[in-house]
């Protein structure tokens, strides 16, 4: 599982508010069709509107792809994360 978190660059993005209504709208459905899909597991946006996250089942090859869609207007951080389960399994086997 991978925490991907994800911040708008003004500069890249177009000053008419329009142009920017449409191509934020355009980015929402690509990230609700990888929800539906299930390829997401959660999304989450802060009220700005500028910073988000994303909590992704993809492998890496398919995360880089699709980040590599939203260049130049956002930046992206890809965070691999372990499961509970995964977790308390490194933790047992610390034990021994």
């Amino acid at each position: 599982m991978y925490l991907i978190l994800s911040e708008m660059d003004y500069s890249a993005l177009p000053t008419d508010p329009a142009e920017r209504g449409k191509l934020m709208a355009s980015f929402m459905e690509i990230v609700k069709k990888d929800l539906d899909s299930g390829a997401l597991i959660m999304y989450g946006q802060s009220p700005g509107g500028y910073r988000g996250f994303v909590l992704s089942k993809q492998d890496p090859k398919e995360i880089y792809a699709k980040t590599s869609m939203f260049i130049p207007h956002v930046k992206f951080e890809v965070l691999p994360m372990l499961s509970i389960d995964e977790t308390m399994d490194v933790m047992k086997e610390m034990q021994t």
